[in-house]
This record gives structure tokens, sequence and C-alpha cells, in this order.
């Protein structure tokens, strides 16, 4: 194992390198809001900067209350070149990255995204705010619970600069919506709970399908965490979110130790709540079919 020196050591020549990529970037437009600093490689529209700051400074209102309060803006980098956004550190076949070290988000926009922000965008743009929070309230988080918390607040319908959690529901998910046939492969929740973030990211440049199975897999997770295993709230991720800052604080735990051992389960433990997860799905009309076999994820 890496010696702290050698380790700290290590974070911070990333960080410089990571520094010196985003100026290599060609960033031309900066803009502000309350909580944020937006960095652009390309001139953009006054409206869409509207918009980017209202999904921004939303899903910070969304989770502040159970972060703590930044003593500086947060930094959202937006590329309309791809390039750019690899050589800033983006990860290819990604539409946004949060980059971890430096707790900056990189989003790239598409086409779409002109004189407003598009609804794909948009989502992209919510889901990487909200690792951004997620690491000021928790630190390194699993990637399964970084992961699910982000893709159940992009779900949550958003109108008019508000989530409108109230109208919450599974079967709405974009990330579920394509599937109409009433059933999901699932990835089995032993290995989901165990993922490191390098298995996480590895997926995206060699096996989609194996993407899109462990984001469904985190997100129904998460949902089954804040409303299927919890008692009915009018904010429950709010509640979910109380519930794990309770159970961190009473049994003392770092940030060190929630990343290594607090979510990470027995085989049988895994096993028992991975029933749990069918049974409450099947319930409500869902069939979750978990992988099995040696391959895992393809």
């Amino acid at each position: 194992m890496l010696s702290y020196h050698v380790r700290l050591a290590f974070i911070f020549i990333s960080a410089v390198l990571s520094a010196l990529a985003l100026n290599a970037a060609g960033l031309k437009d900066r803009f502000e809001s309350q909580h944020f600093e937006y960095v652009s490689d390309s001139e953009l529209s006054d409206t869409l900067k509207e918009r980017i700051i209202e999904a921004a400074e939303a899903t910070h209102g969304l989770l502040s209350l159970w972060s703590t309060e930044s003593t500086s803006p947060q930094k959202v980098f937006l590329f309309r070149d791809e390039s750019h956004y690899i050589k800033a550190g983006g990860i290819h076949g990604s539409a946004g990255v949060h980059c971890s070290i430096r707790n900056t988000v990189l989003v790239r926009l598409g086409e779409q995204s002109q004189n407003t922000l598009s609804l794909p965008d948009q989502r992209v743009l919510i889901h990487e705010v909200c690792h951004q929070m997620l690491q000021e309230l928790l630190g390194e988080a699993p990637p399964w619970l970084s992961e699910g918390v982000a893709v159940y607040v992009e779900s949550i319908p958003f109108h008019a600069g508000r989530f409108q959690e109230d109208w919450v529901d599974f079967r709405r998910a974009p990330i579920l919506r394509a599937n109409a046939t009433g059933r999901i492969q699932t990835l089995p929740l032993a290995v989901l709970l165990r993922s490191q973030r390098s298995d996480w990211n590895a997926h995206f440049s060699s096996n989609l399908y194996g993407v899109d199975r462990q984001y469904q897999t985190a997100y129904l997770m998460t949902y089954y965490l804040v409303h299927l295993n919890a008692a009915p709230s009018q904010k429950p991720l709010g509640q979910f979110l109380e519930a794990l800052m309770e159970t961190l604080e009473s049994t003392g735990s770092s940030a060190q130790t929630f990343r290594t051992g607090i979510y990470q389960l027995s085989t049988a433990e895994c096993q028992q709540l991975e029933n749990q997860l069918i049974a409450s799905y099947e319930s409500i009309g869902l069939s979750l079919e978990p992988l099995r076999g040696h391959i895992l994820n393809n």
C-alpha cells in the first residue's frame, strides 16, 4: 500500500495536471451564480446561461440542507467541442463527469443546447452537480450510492426551476422508460455494492450495455431505499439522507470507513437484500432478473 506522503504527492500531481488540461482546453466564457462558477469553451447565449444556472442552483437547493456550505463557488466546466472535453478529463462515450480530486464538473453540451438547455443536457448537469453536493455531504461515497442518488435526482420532474418531488415514480424515470417489457435485467447486488470507481468507469469505452445495467440497478436500489423500504414522506430523499447521516454519526464512521465498509454487506446479506428488492418491485409490477454466470455485466 502507498504511504501517506506518496498518496498525497500523487493527489497533488493529479490536481496540477487536471488544472493544466483545463487551461489547455480552449475556455472562452465565464459566468457566475450564487453557488457556482461556470466556464465554457464557447460563447453561450444569455438564455442558455439562465437555464444552466437555474438547474444547477435548484440541485444545490435540493441537497444543500444535508451538506456543508462550501466556502468558494463550485466549478462547472461546459464544452461544445468533444476534444476539449476529453482533454480536460472527460471520459469517451460520456456526456458529463465529476472529477472528485477537485470536486469539479465537466459537461459536454449537445447540438440542441443553443438558445436553451436541452432536456438531456439538463439531466446530465443535474446528475453531475448532484455528485458535487454528495461529495460535500459524504466524501467519496461508494459508486452505486453516488450514481444511484444522482440518477434519482435527475429523474425527478423539473419545471420552472423547481423539482416536483410529489411526481416521483420509477415508471417515469428516463433510465427505465425505454423498457416496455415489465422486466429489467439487473446487476447482482453483490457485484454492484462492491464495485469500485475504476470498475464503474471501465465499461464506458467497451460495454455500453454494462453501463446502462449499472445505472439502472443503482437507481432501482436507491428508489427502493428511498420509497419502498421507508415510511411515506413528503420529502422522501431528505428522509433517506437524514437517516444516512444519522447512521454515520451514531457509528462514528469517517469518510474512509464509509467508502470501504458501511454498505459492503456479506454475500448472504446481499442475497437477502436482493430478494427483498425483487419482491418489492414484483408487488408493483416490475420483474427484476439479476444476471448469473461467469460474465456478470455483458
